[in-house]
């Protein structure tokens, strides 16, 4: 006569978990050891890394360069639009600019988003961080381009 043997559900995903992660290990440690060469003096292949920050460090372009040099004596508002504080900003970044060419900032929000009413006072800031300020009041984010700044809504993790 056949016994039933009876184990419990957590009992078995506990073991599965356990057996999972060992098994990972296991495949971690084996591709390192692949990767070490045997004692012939010969260095080490440099293989792919993972970047385990948040944010990326992207290259640097132009625009991104200037918006650091760019100063922005005074910005001063008080319940203004918006979308008018950065025109505001916009204009501030010709005056500022030696070659009077500023820096371009496209909106990608919501009409309703750029008639809030905003009160800021920055005074000689970057460009960058006036952006910033800017952004972080009105729950927007903004990406640096090639030739122009592009603001839109933050993300909702």
């Amino acid at each position: 006569m056949r016994r039933n043997s009876h184990i419990p559900l957590h009992s078995l995903m506990q073991n599965r978990c356990r057996l999972g992660t060992f098994v990972s290990l296991l495949l971690v440690s084996a591709s390192l050891c692949a990767q070490v060469p045997a004692s012939t003096g010969t260095p080490l292949k440099k293989g792919p890394t993972l970047n385990m920050s948040r944010s990326v460090n992207l290259p640097e372009n132009s625009l991104s360069r200037k918006m650091k040099q760019l100063m922005i004596p005074s910005l001063v508002v008080e319940e203004m639009p918006v979308n008018k504080v950065f025109e505001m900003l916009r204009q501030q970044s010709i005056k500022a600019d030696p070659e009077k060419s500023g820096v371009n900032i496209i909106m990608q929000v919501p009409a309703a988003k750029l008639n809030r009413l905003i009160t800021a006072d920055c005074k000689d800031l970057s460009m960058e961080d006036a952006l910033r300020y800017l952004c972080q009041v009105c729950s927007f984010d903004f990406m640096v381009e090639d030739y122009a700044v592009k603001v839109f809504e933050k993300r909702r993790n």
